[in-house]
């Protein structure tokens, strides 16, 4: 599918609507509103099928200036290892105006490295802290990971027009459960990220919305009846299954959000066809981490069991920076 412009009154999306290929082209500066509510972010997570550990790694242009974060979750341990940088005022990260384009973009000051370079259907990820505290007496973590992306892999692609009267829109593009290569160290200890068994996920947002985010979100990616399944939900329509790179789109769903790290978080949608809750394993503001258990149905009626699968859910209102 041929990648577009924004279309619509006013060069907005004019409906809801959803793709399994990209099909959006961003550019702020086309955009004839106030940049200050402009927000761009690429994120990658990497997962550990067995449900020990989750690495997450940001880059984002929010309003007028840029952040970036490396995070490294510990589900057995519960802990969570953090390091961020932003320079206010700035807007000189460039990022790519489509998922799909061959794109890099890279950020790097004393604390922290990064750089994501997309190739065709190969990513490759690099990312740094040499001072980051992963408890326990580890110190520093340093990635260098590879992703094919197969041309047959279906992503979620969705344009959301919150508020067209006054320019407010939200693009997304998800692809989840690509396998990923390449190198992890901890401290002293190295990691072969293909030979420990982990899958990696993107998701591309481009949009403008006045105000605190205010849509909840959640994902995970593991195993499932010998299915790679990957799991994507929101308060807005960016709800599927991915189950070996085909797309199931699901319906609205609701969701419970718990704010103890005891409660679970709990996911049903009105067909049937989600029925899950996150039980927490950690927690730092607007981000819950553990294990998502339940089940989920495919567009053909296949039941999976959804057992331990690690992931997360996202809170916005609790953040800061606004995502």
């Amino acid at each position: 599918m041929e990648i577009q412009k924004l279309i619509g009154p006013r060069g907005l999306p004019g409906d809801d609507s959803w793709s399994s290929t990209p099909i959006w082209a961003f550019s702020p500066k086309a955009l004839k509103a106030n940049k200050a509510h402009v927000y761009q972010w690429d994120r990658y997570s990497i997962t550990k099928i067995d449900g020990s550990w989750i690495l997450i790694m940001t880059m984002a242009e929010l309003g007028l200036g840029s952040f970036h974060e490396i995070t490294f979750i510990d589900l057995e341990e519960g802990s969570i290892s953090s390091i961020q940088s932003s320079k206010r005022f700035s807007r000189s990260l460039e990022l790519g105006p489509s998922s799909s384009t061959s794109w890099q973009s890279s950020w790097f000051d004393d604390s922290m490295r990064l750089a994501f370079i997309k190739a065709d259907s190969r990513r490759r990820l690099l990312a740094g802290s040499p001072a980051l505290d992963l408890g326990n007496g580890i110190i520093g973590l340093d990635a260098d990971i590879q992703i094919t992306q197969d041309p047959s892999l279906q992503g979620l692609c969705t344009a959301q027009a919150l508020k067209p009267e006054s320019m407010q829109f939200c693009l997304q593009d998800h692809f989840m459960g690509m396998k990923a290569a390449g190198k992890l160290i901890l401290g002293d200890r190295k990691m072969d990220l293909e030979q420990e068994g982990c899958l990696a996920s993107y998701e591309w947002t481009r949009g403008r919305w006045v105000g605190k985010k205010q849509w909840l979100s959640a994902q995970a990616s593991g195993l499932s009846g010998g299915h790679v399944v990957s799991i994507c939900l929101s308060s807005l329509i960016d709800n599927a299954l991915c189950i070996d790179g085909i797309i199931h789109k699901i319906g609205p769903v609701d969701m419970t959000v718990s704010r103890s790290q005891v409660e679970p978080w709990t996911f049903k949608d009105k067909e049937g066809r989600i029925e899950l809750a996150l039980s927490p394993s950690a927690s730092s503001k607007a981000w819950t981490f553990g294990h998502f258990s339940g089940r989920a149905v495919a567009d053909d009626g296949q039941v999976l069991e959804i057992e331990e699968m690690p992931g997360f859910a996202i809170d916005p209102r609790e953040s800061k920076p606004d995502f």
